[in-house]
C-alpha cells in the first residue's frame, strides 16, 4: 500500500487541511513502525536459525559447528563465528580444542577432551548405577592432561607386590558390620578431602592422610593430625624414581614425614624444609591382604588404608552412586585408547574410609573412597565403588602404615 493510496483512503472532506496533514503523518508513522518490527523479527529469526549445531545447553560452542558457520567477512581473510569477527591467527577454544582463523576459515584441533558431554549424557541415560556431571575444573583439559596432572601414581614395584601380606582376624563368632565409615567412628581424627590441583601427587596425599588419620586414632597428637604431602613431593625425589609433581611410588621408603599444622600447599616448586621439630616418624608401609574381608578388618581395627586403582576417563565425571569400571569395548567406543600415551600411567592413589551395601545383590556392595580432586567433585570429594570384585584393580595393593614408637 503506497502513501498516496493511504492518504486517499483516509481522506475526510469535513476535516480541515491541518487535520488531514496530521492524519497522514500519523498513518505514515504507524506503517514505518510496523515495518521496523517485521525487520527486527526477521533478523532475530535468522540469528536463531543460524545456531545450527551450537551447544546452547551448557553455554559452550560446539566444535562441529565451527567449520559450518565460519566464513570470510571481507577480502582480508578475516573469519566470522557466532557474530564475532576474528583476525587471521586469532581464534577461540571449544572445550580442549583451539580453533584458529586461517585465510577465511577456522582450523580446529581434534584432541580427545577430558570432559565430553556425550559421555555424561550416555551415563545419565543408562542404568549404570551411578550419575555423571560436568566439572569446571576439568573443562578445557585434554584426556592426556587429565592423566598427567590429576593422577600421579607410578607403576607398583614388583618388590612391593612380592611383600608378605598382613591379614588381621576377628574372633570366630564375630561378624563384620554390613556398613562402616571411619568418619563416624573417628570423626575428629579423619583428615578432610584435599585438592591436588595440577600436581600428580595422589601418591603423596593418600600416604600423608592415612598416616595422619592413624596418628590421631591412636592418640599420638591431640585432635586432627595433618601431615604434609608437600614434604614427600619436595624431599623424596632423591629416592629411586620418585618424581614429585610428575608422579611417585606408594612404597615411599622414608620412615619420617613432615608435620604441618596449616593446610599444606601442593606445588612442584617448594624447597625441602627439614625442621626436625615438625617431624613424625613412621614404620615402613605394609601390604594388606587383598582379600575383601581382610581389608575390612584392617579398616575396622586400625583406620583408613591407602589403595591404588586404574582410572578410566568416565571417573572424572563421576557425581554420585556406585561406580563400576567400564568394559574394554566401552573404552574403545569412547576413543580412550587414543590417549594411552599420556606422560604418566593410569594409576591413582586413594584412601579407603569404609564400606557399605545397598541391598543383597552382589554389585551393590561398595567401598567408601576419599579422592584428592576437591570437595566439589563426586559425593563431597568421595566416591563409592563396587566392593569384592577388584573393580579397577582397587583391591590389588592395599597399604597400611603406623606411627613409630620413637615419636616423642
Amino acid at each position: 500500500m503506497s502513501y498516496r493510496t493511504v492518504v486517499k483512503k483516509y481522506y475526510c472532506p469535513f476535516l480541515g487541511s491541518s487535520a488531514q496533514i496530521l492524519l497522514v503523518i500519523l498513518v505514515i508513522f504507524i506503517l514505518l513502525s510496523q515495518s521496523l518490527v517485521d525487520s527486527n523479527s526477521f533478523e532475530m529469526l535468522s540469528r536463531d536459525n543460524g545456531h545450527g549445531g551450537l551447544n546452547l545447553s551448557n553455554g559452550r560452542r560446539s566444535q562441529k559447528n565451527a567449520n559450518s558457520r565460519n566464513r570470510a567477512v571481507n577480502n582480508e581473510g578475516k573469519c566470522l563465528y557466532d557474530e564475532e569477527t576474528y583476525d587471521i591467527g586469532t581464534g577461540f577454544k571449544i572445550n580442549c580444542n583451539l580453533c584458529i582463523c586461517q585465510d577465511k576459515e577456522f582450523k580446529c584441533k581434534s584432541r580427545v577432551c577430558l570432559i565430553r558431554p556425550e559421555i555424561i549424557k550416555e551415563i545419565n541415560n543408562s542404568n549404570k548405577g551411578w550419575k555423571a556431571s560436568n566439572y569446571s575444573d576439568f573443562w578445557g583439559l585434554t584426556l592426556a592432561e587429565g592423566k598427567k596432572y590429576k593422577l600421579g601414581t607410578l607403576h607398583i614395584s614388583s618388590s612391593l607386590l612380592r611383600t608378605h601380606n598382613v591379614g588381621l582376624t576377628l574372633g570366630e563368632n564375630e561378624i563384620l558390620e554390613e556398613s562402616f565409615d571411619s568418619r563416624k567412628k573417628w570423626g575428629p581424627y579423619i583428615n578432610p578431602i584435599r585438592n591436588q590441583l595440577n600436581c600428580s601427587s595422589s601418591w603423596a596425599i593418600s600416604a600423608a592422610d592415612v598416616a595422619g588419620d592413624r596418628s590421631g586414632i591412636i592418640g599420638l597428637r591431640k585432635g586432627l593430625t595433618t601431615l604434609s604431602p608437600q614434604y614427600l613431593i619436595s624431599c623424596n625425589k632423591g629416592r629411586g624414581k620418585q618424581k614429585g609433581c610428575q608422579g611417585g611410588h606408594i612404597d615411599i621408603g622414608k620412615d619420617t614425614e613432615c608435620r604441618n599444622k596449616k593446610s599444606p600447599s601442593i606445588s612442584e616448586n617448594v624447597d625441602c624444609l627439614k625442621n626436625q621439630s615438625h617431624f613424625l616418624k613412621f614404620t615402613p608401609p605394609y601390604k594388606v591382604s587383598k582379600n575383601e574381608r581382610s581389608i575390612r578388618i584392617e579398616i575396622l581395627l586400625n583406620g583408613p588404608v591407602q589403595a591404588t586403582m586404574v582410572v578410566r576417563q568416565d571417573l572424572f565425571v563421576y557425581k554420585s552412586g556406585i561406580y563400576t569400571c567400564p568394559k574394554v569395548e566401552e573404552m574403545a567406543k569412547n576413543s580412550e585408547s587414543s590417549a594411552k600415551n599420556a606422560p604418566n600411567s593410569n594409576y591413582h592413589s586413594v584412601r579407603i574410609l569404609g564400606w557399605g551395601q545397598l541391598d543383597t545383590s552382589p554389585y551393590t556392595k561398595y567401598w567408601i573412597v576419599a579422592n584428592s580432586w576437591g570437595q566439589q567433585w563426586g559425593e563431597s570429594g568421595t566416591f563409592r565403588i563396587v566392593r569384592g570384585h577388584n573393580e579397577c584393580e582397587i583391591e590389588n595393593c592395599i597399604i597400611g602404615i603406623w606411627p613409630s614408637k620413637n615419636n616423642i
